[in-house]
């Protein structure tokens, strides 16, 4: 009989040190988990900063071909400062396509990963 009561701790002592490192194991994961999803938040915060950024100079040379398209005397000057400040806004909405596209996949790996967390706190 005593054999058999430890042979049945020796048992469960082994079953419950399995449980542990799995509980440990989770708890890395979480960690991992909320680290990554701390990461993606930087990033998303950057990618919304170059947004502002590249949006208040889109807007900022909307303004300056304005002011160019009413400088009447000057047309050749006009035309060359016009095609320079076309090319930078093409550039610069380039940029900011890019810049939305990262910030669009930004969220949605911060959507992922805060499902992951939500997941793993849900076990």
């Amino acid at each position: 009989v005593q054999q058999e009561k430890e042979a049945i701790e020796a048992v469960l002592m082994g079953k419950i040190a399995a449980l542990e490192e799995h509980r440990e194991a989770m708890h890395n994961q979480m960690r991992a988990a909320e680290d990554s999803l701390a990461n993606s938040h930087s990033e998303l915060y950057e990618a919304l900063l170059r947004n502002e950024e590249l949006t208040g100079r889109v807007a900022k040379l909307n303004e300056e071909v304005g002011v160019l398209a009413n400088q009447v005397g000057k047309e050749e000057e006009l035309r060359g400062e016009l095609k320079d400040t076309q090319y930078d806004m093409k550039i610069l909405q380039e940029e900011l396509k890019l810049s939305n596209e990262l910030l669009q996949s930004v969220r949605s790996d911060t959507a992922n990963e805060l499902q992951q967390l939500r997941s793993l706190q849900g076990l």
